[in-house]
């Protein structure tokens, strides 16, 4: 979690919410596994973060490759 655009989850069971970090969170690195992150499309999560006031109520990743 060394820099923006890691996308990670977390290693809670109970949890199992994923992250996408918008700037670098070392904290997270004790309870939170980093698994990939953001290569093109940081336009998007900067415009995503911009509307967290409007009346967006949910964010859907659709057609994001495949794992390699």
């Amino acid at each position: 979690h060394k820099e923006p655009g890691m996308l990670s989850v977390s290693r809670d069971a109970d949890s199992g919410g994923y992250v996408l970090t918008l700037r670098p969170a070392p904290r997270m690195d004790r309870g939170h596994a980093a698994f990939g992150r953001l290569t093109k499309g940081a336009e998007f999560l900067e415009l995503i973060v911009a509307a967290r006031d409007s009346e967006i109520k949910e964010v859907r990743v659709v057609n994001c490759g495949e794992v390699l």
